[in-house]
């Protein structure tokens, strides 16, 4: 049986939901980059309407101010490890939600919805698969934070956090892994003022 919801996440078994992972600690940027305002809008909630448009069911944000982010329309759900990295975060997503996952870091503000289109297709073809991951285009570094996480991949997560590792790429590594090949700019973190 799967374990209750915590607000904000639902246990509905159909289509894929989405989580902003919001609570980092932006030291690079020099504010909270989640509910920082580019052309106008929180990067949170550009990172949420991107998912949405491409064909996502709902979405939450882990970690972060919940107010901040509530004002402009997203449930937070408690990182119930703050300040140990996105690792603890992806647990959290996949324990509490049936099915798959797609996990989004909150800085990636040039995601839009073709990308989360193409993630959701190339998913849908390696049903074999724990992780799809994001891959910018003539690189060979994957976006394991623009990725779509499924619940076979839980155990693994867990293992690792609970080891002390915090680094997504160390669990991703024991991960049975398909790539799927994105514009660059769309995998682009901004993580300083200069980068925007």
């Amino acid at each position: 049986m799967a374990p209750a919801a915590p607000h904000g996440l639902s246990n509905a078994p159909a289509g894929v939901r989405a989580v902003v992972l919001a609570g980092g600690q932006s030291r690079r940027m020099g504010v909270d980059k989640a509910t920082m305002l580019v052309d106008g809008v929180t990067m949170a909630r550009r990172v949420a309407d991107a998912a949405l448009a491409g064909g996502c069911i709902d979405v939450v944000a882990i970690g972060g101010n919940p107010e901040m982010l509530g004002a402009v329309g997203l449930t937070v759900v408690a990182d119930r490890w703050p300040g140990e990295g996105p690792l603890g975060a992806i647990a959290v997503a996949l324990e509490h939600t049936i099915g798959d996952v797609l996990v989004l870091a909150c800085d990636l503000v040039w995601l839009d919805a073709t990308v989360v289109q193409q993630l959701l297709q190339s998913a849908a073809g390696a049903p074999e698969v724990d992780v799809v991951c994001a891959q910018a285009t003539g690189s060979p570094k994957a976006e394991p934070l623009c990725a779509l996480w499924r619940p076979s991949a839980l155990a693994v997560v867990a293992e690792t956090f609970q080891s002390g590792e915090r680094a997504v790429h160390i669990a991703l590594a024991k991960l049975r892994v398909a790539w799927c090949e994105v514009p660059a700019a769309a995998v682009r973190n901004a993580n300083t003022p200069a980068d925007l």
